[in-house]
C-alpha cells in the first residue's frame, strides 16, 4: 500500500537586497561602472553627488582618488589623456639629455646604466647596492653608493620630464614641485608630501591643517598643485597600441614603509545620493488623500535607488574585507614578489577567516584583478591546492608549477623530459607529485609533451 508521505523542504531564499549584492559583487571594474550608468539613466530618483575637494565633515570620502596617484595602477582614460607618441625610447630620451652635464667618461657609463634601469613608468625601483654589485660584475667598475646617490639626484633627477629616477611615489611627485616655479601654494604642497605624505594619502585633511595651522582655502591650492603632477613620468616614452586590451585593475596595492595599503580602484566610480526634487515630491504626494500612482511611482523609484546606493556600499565592504584576508595570508607574496612564497590557498580559507560564504568570495575574486609593484595579475591566480612534500611542510601547487617550468625551460631540447622524468626530478628534489599530476600541470601550463618539445 502506498503512504502518503509529508516533509519540509529547507529553501534559503535570498532577499531583494541580498540578490543585487550579489549580482554587483561578481562585477569587474569596467562592467560596474556600465552597471551605474545603466542605472543612472533608468531610475530619475537616483543621482550622482557633487564632490567637494574637501568637504567641512574632514571624512574620507576620495576627494583626491590615489588611485590615480598610484605608479603601479594601469587606467585607460588617464593614458589617453597624457600619451603623446614619441619615436624615441624612454632609455634613448633621457640618455640624449646626459650631454648637457659634460661628465667625466666613467660617470657617463655609470649614468647612463643607471637609466637602463629605470622602468617604462620612470622609477628606480632597484636598490643602489644591487646597482653597484652590477657595475662591478658586468662593467669592472667598482663605485660606493654613496657615489651612486649623488649620481642620480644630481643628474638623472634633472632630466626630463620631471619625475624620472624616483625610487617612490612620494620622491616622484616632490621632485615634480621642486622643478615648478616657486609659489606658496607650491611650497605648501612640497611640505605636505614630505612631512604628511601619510595623512596626504588617507585625505586626512583634518590632521594635516592641524599640523601645519593653514586654512581649508591655503590645503586646497596646494592639494591642487599635486593633483596636476604625472605620477607616471616615463610613461608617455613607451610604446603603447591604442588597440592594446588594457588590463584595469580592482585593486591596488601599494607598499607605504613597508606597510602593505589596500584600496579600490574608484576611479570614474560615482558617489550616487537619491534626488532632492524626488524626495520633496515624495512628501508632497504623500501627504495627498487619497494616494494617486504618482505616490507610488516615486516611491518604488526612491525605493530602488536606495537598496542600489546600499548594495554599492555593501559590495565596497566586501571586496575589501576579502582582499585584506587574501594579503594577510599571502603576505609574504606581496612584499618580496616571489611566486615561491605563495601559500596554499582555498576559497574556504578565505570564507572561514572573514565569515562569508565561499560563493561570495568565488564572486569577489573569479574575474577581478590586483596591481602591485610586482605586476598586475588576476587574484584568483592566488589560490592554489596544497601538496606535502618530503618534509612535511605544506606547499603551494604554485610554487610546483614553477619548479616543474624552470625544469622545462632549462631541458635540453635534444632530449625533453617525459612526464615520469619529471615526476622523479620533482621527487629527488622533495616534492612528491605523480606523474598523472605532472601531465595536468604542464597542461596547465599549456607545455607540449616531451615528443613535441624535441628539436633537432
Amino acid at each position: 500500500m502506498l503512504k502518503e508521505i509529508s516533509y519540509q523542504k529547507l529553501e534559503t531564499k535570498l532577499s531583494p537586497q541580498q540578490i543585487q549584492l550579489m549580482k554587483l559583487v561578481q562585477l569587474p571594474k569596467l562592467a560596474f561602472e556600465e552597471r551605474i550608468i545603466q542605472e543612472l539613466e533608468e531610475n530619475p530618483a537616483i543621482e550622482e553627488e557633487q564632490k567637494e575637494e574637501i568637504d567641512e565633515s574632514y571624512k574620507e570620502e576620495n576627494d583626491i582618488d590615489l588611485s590615480y596617484y598610484s605608479p603601479l595602477s594601469k587606467k585607460k582614460n588617464y593614458l589617453e589623456s597624457v600619451y603623446t607618441i614619441h619615436s624615441n625610447s624612454l632609455y634613448e630620451h633621457l640618455k640624449n639629455q646626459l650631454q648637457i652635464f659634460f661628465l667625466k667618461k666613467e660617470d657617463y657609463i655609470i649614468t647612463e646604466f643607471i637609466i637602463g634601469c629605470l622602468d617604462k613608468d620612470g622609477y628606480l625601483r632597484r636598490s643602489i647596492n644591487s646597482i653597484a654589485n652590477d657595475l662591478t660584475l658586468l662593467l669592472n667598475i667598482k663605485i660606493n653608493e654613496s657615489k651612486i646617490e649623488k649620481l642620480i639626484c644630481n643628474y638623472i633627477q634633472k632630466l626630463e620630464p620631471y619625475g624620472i629616477g624616483a625610487r617612490n611615489l612620494q620622491e616622484c611627485l616632490i621632485l615634480q614641485l621642486k622643478n615648478k616655479s616657486k609659489t606658496t601654494s607650491i611650497d605648501l604642497a612640497i611640505k605636505i608630501l614630505k612631512i604628511s605624505f601619510k595623512e596626504f594619502y588617507k585625505n586626512n585633511y583634518k590632521q594635516i591643517m592641524k599640523k601645519f595651522s593653514i586654512s581649508k582655502l591655503k590645503l586646497k591650492e596646494a592639494i591642487y598643485q599635486i593633483k596636476k603632477l604625472n605620477p607616471k613620468p616615463g610613461i608617455i616614452y613607451s610604446e603603447i597600441n591604442y588597440n592594446t586590451n588594457y588590463i584595469i585593475p580592482d585593486f591596488i596595492v601599494t607598499n607605504i614603509n613597508g606597510k602593505l595599503e589596500i584600496s579600490l580602484n574608484n576611479i570614474n566610480i560615482p558617489n550616487l545620493k537619491i534626488s532632492y526634487s524626488y524626495i520633496e515630491m515624495f512628501k508632497y504626494y504623500k501627504n495627498s488623500t487619497p494616494k494617486n500612482k504618482t505616490f507610488f511611482f516615486i516611491k518604488k523609484k526612491i525605493e530602488t535607488a536606495k537598496l542600489f546606493i546600499n548594495a554599492i556600499k555593501q559590495r565596497e565592504n566586501t571586496l575589501l574585507l576579502t582582499m585584506n584576508a587574501i594579503i594577510n595570508l599571502q603576505k609574504e607574496y606581496f612584499n618580496t614578489g616571489d611566486k615561491l612564497k605563495i601559500k596554499p590557498m582555498i576559497l574556504k580559507d578565505i570564507s572561514k577567516q572573514i565569515g562569508m560564504d565561499v560563493s561570495t568570495i568565488s564572486r569577489v575574486v573569479n574575474s577581478k584583478y590586483v596591481s602591485t609593484e610586482y605586476g598586475t595579475f588576476l587574484i584568483k591566480n592566488l589560490f592554489s591546492e596544497k601538496l606535502i612534500n618530503k618534509n612535511g611542510k605544506k606547499i603551494s601547487t604554485i610554487e610546483v608549477k614553477k619548479i616543474l617550468m624552470d625544469f622545462i625551460n632549462q631541458e635540453n631540447k635534444n632530449q625533453p623530459f617525459t612526464d615520469n622524468k619529471l615526476s622523479q626530478i620533482l621527487k629527488n628534489k622533495g616534492y612528491i607529485v605523480a606523474r598523472r599530476t605532472i601531465s595536468k600541470y604542464r597542461e596547465q601550463l599549456n607545455i607540449p609533451i616531451a615528443r613535441l618539445r624535441k628539436s633537432f
